[in-house]
């Protein structure tokens, strides 16, 4: 059983025309057991390239549109990115990005890149490079990483009917991500429990989302039910932006009339949502679907 056929024939036929796709991984599924596939299609705008000797680039914010379609994320421990010189040359900056992405496993995987910059030997007159010379580097390791992660092309041919224009410019890029498949039993009690441990390791709060039968511990066999729906409110958070995120949360804490968002925010040492990362969002939306079913 194929229950990923459909998507798996339209993705066939866009590569098959020399269109565009991504897939973490390579290859769908045959079965979603962990995860499961969201198709995202990118359209980009004249203003995500610049042109280069009669070709085109493709700007930093634009690769950041195929990250977020991509749904990765940076790393942001200290001892894995940022500054990787020895920080005694003005001259001289390396710095190191890491995306992460999850995987047709559930996994996520980690891809890095670095960026150098050396002014002995780059011509900068005007001293605009050496002026955010540390933000350039980081920009430039990012943007490495989202284009080896994702094959982007380095450059783009321009549009033979209009030469200010990419080809590319009203194309269509299909790029899947994965997400948690939390109609399995097995993934949603993991995915609360690494929010009640969270809770617990840093701030000493263990509060249950819902009262419910403990599941025995999973092996790799047997535990995805074959015929029940993923859940598609979490399905729809999870591709919502950041701070449409952040409005669903407040509307379902006002529409619930739970009490208690001000004590988790003071426990969790935020004064607002839009200090938490993404990861905390989603967790803290499974928390209160939990909430809501009491």
């Amino acid at each position: 059983m194929d229950e990923n056929k459909e998507l798996r024939e339209l993705l066939d036929k866009v590569e098959a025309r020399g269109g565009y796709t991504f897939i973490p991984g390579g290859s769908l599924p045959w079965v979603n057991q962990y995860v499961q596939p969201v198709l995202k299609k990118l359209t980009l705008r004249r203003s995500d390239f610049y042109e280069f000797k009669n070709k085109f680039g493709l700007r930093h914010f634009g690769h950041m549109k195929f990250k977020n379609a991509a749904g990765a994320q940076w790393e942001s421990e200290s001892n894995k990115v940022g500054r990787v010189d020895l920080m005694n040359n003005q001259d001289y900056c390396m710095f190191r990005s890491v995306a992460k992405i999850r995987g047709v496993d559930g996994v996520i995987e980690e891809h890095s890149a670095t960026k150098h910059i050396d002014l002995a030997v780059v011509s900068d007159k005007n001293g605009q490079i050496r002026a955010n010379l540390e933000e350039r580097c980081e920009s430039g390791s990012q943007t490495r990483a989202i284009r080896n992660m994702m094959l982007i092309d380095t450059v783009f041919e321009a549009d033979e009917n209009d030469r200010k224009n990419p080809a590319c410019l009203n194309s269509i890029f299909y790029i899947v991500r994965f997400i948690l498949k939390t109609s399995n039993p097995a993934v949603e009690e993991a995915f609360l429990d690494q929010f009640r441990r969270a809770n617990r390791e840093i701030y000493g709060i263990d509060r249950e989302p819902a009262s419910r039968e403990r599941l025995p511990e999973p092996g790799l066999k047997d535990v995805t039910p074959k015929e029940e729906e993923p859940n598609s409110q979490l399905v729809d958070f999870q591709n919502l932006s950041f701070g449409e995120k952040i409005k669903t949360i407040e509307d379902q804490v006002k529409s619930s009339g739970y009490k208690k968002f001000d004590e988790d925010m003071k426990s969790n040492g935020a004064s607002e949502l839009k200090d938490w990362d993404d990861e905390q969002l989603v967790k803290y939306f499974v928390y209160l679907m939990g909430e809501s079913k009491k």
